[in-house]
């Protein structure tokens, strides 16, 4: 069973509590495998980048996705644009 954690694949420290685990059985993806996927909590990921604005995930999320964190449906957009390419990998 394969793995992929939002932390790992971004590359930075992500508190344990902004992530949830969620199974997912893809036929296309892995050859009809089921999977595990850790994925942000948008909301809560969300808040916490926009109360801690010098985190190394706000810095990582201004930068690799070209935001502005002052702007939050900016953060929720991108936070749903991760979620969304996990579930692909």
């Amino acid at each position: 069973m394969k793995t992929i954690k939002a932390d790992e694949w971004l590359g930075v420290q992500i508190p344990a509590d902004l992530m949830e685990a969620i199974e997912i059985d893809n036929i296309f993806h892995s050859g009809g495998r089921t999977r595990w996927i850790h994925v942000l909590k948008v909301r809560e990921t969300a808040d916490y980048i926009w109360d801690n604005r010098d985190s190394e995930l706000a810095k990582n999320v201004e930068k690799e996705g070209d935001i502005d964190i002052e702007d939050h449906r900016d953060i929720v957009s991108y936070i749903k644009w991760i979620n969304s390419t996990l579930g692909k990998k």
